[in-house]
């Protein structure tokens, strides 16, 4: 990346040269498999950098930490998943031709974000099952995981659907710490979160799970335990990828569209690598993909 800065415009882009991006992803090629979600973000980071003349991306993920040298070769760097910020910007230096796709850690930093609106779909889940008839309403989550990706040292944070729902639940007068269930971001995950909420008994009418890999756990739970969904209990999820398209029943989910995320963190890049110094962040908005997972409750609980 450039030099560091002395309070000056950044050095223009090297003239006659292809620019040159990295990619750093928070998730192993493992974690990634197992999410189409970050799967296809990626791949579309690298499709516009091709489109806009840049050349093959440099990848920088989990057990290879991100240094100085590594950089100095690159214009540019688009940062994917929740990862601190603030050591990337150490070892990037002042250049900060950066720009943070899906990134939700909430930071006091003036950085370029390209960010899903996770909270006001929350929001929509919530009102929608809310005035289907569904007035209590469970949650399966997980906490979010920020590596610093020059130490690898890990830290942890609430995820923005846990803090809307606890928000819009409090709120609303229906908050049972007993309903929110965390566990490992995996399918597995969510089939032990949902097995811990049927041991519990008083199951809520729906749930609003933080993802299809989640939600395909929780169905196989349910499955398994003779409950029906959606005519026992409701099911919304986020990310609306294939699982939720081979699911049974299929999902409702709300589709955050990677595909687009991942074009506008490489314009965004592009107008940083031009000049660009005022900081910007766009909001993917979302929409509820409606399938066969939820419906109006039997018995609403009261």
């Amino acid at each position: 990346m450039n030099s560091p800065g002395t309070g000056k415009e950044a050095d223009p882009p090297r003239t006659g040269q292809r620019l040159r991006i990295g990619i750093v992803c928070k998730h192993t090629w493992e974690e990634e498999a197992a999410s189409p979600f970050f799967t296809t973000m990626r791949e579309n980071v690298e499709r516009q950098a091709r489109t806009l003349g840049m050349t093959d991306t440099r990848l920088f993920r989990p057990g290879e930490p991100l240094a100085h040298g590594d950089l100095f070769r690159l214009d540019g760097l688009v940062v994917i998943g929740a990862i601190d910020p603030r050591p990337v910007l150490e070892v990037c230096d002042a250049s900060r031709n950066i720009v943070f796709l899906k990134n939700t850690v909430q930071q006091e930093i003036d950085i370029d974000v390209v960010q899903n609106d996770m909270a006001g779909a929350t929001r929509e889940g919530l009102e929608l099952l809310s005035r289907l008839g569904h007035l209590s309403i469970g949650l399966i989550t997980g906490n979010i995981y920020a590596p610093d990706i020059v130490t690898q040292r890990p830290s942890t944070s609430i995820d923005v659907r846990h803090q809307t729902y606890l928000e819009w639940m409090r709120d609303a007068g229906r908050l049972e710490s007993g309903h929110v269930h965390l566990a490992p971001w995996t399918s597995e995950g969510g089939y032990r979160a949902t097995v811990q909420a049927l041991r519990k008994g008083r199951l809520p009418t729906a749930f609003m799970i933080a993802n299809d890999s989640f939600a395909i756990g929780a169905l196989r739970a349910f499955s398994e335990a003779g409950i029906r969904v959606p005519e026992d209990v409701s099911v919304s999820s986020f990310d609306n990828t294939r699982l939720a398209v081979s699911s049974s029943p299929p999902l409702s989910s709300f589709d955050l569209d990677p595909a687009e995320a991942g074009r506008q963190a490489v314009n965004l890049l592009l107008e940083r690598i031009h000049g660009r110094r005022s900081p910007v962040r766009v909001t993917i908005p979302s929409r509820l993909v409606v399938r066969q997972s939820f419906t109006i409750p039997r018995s609403p609980t009261v």
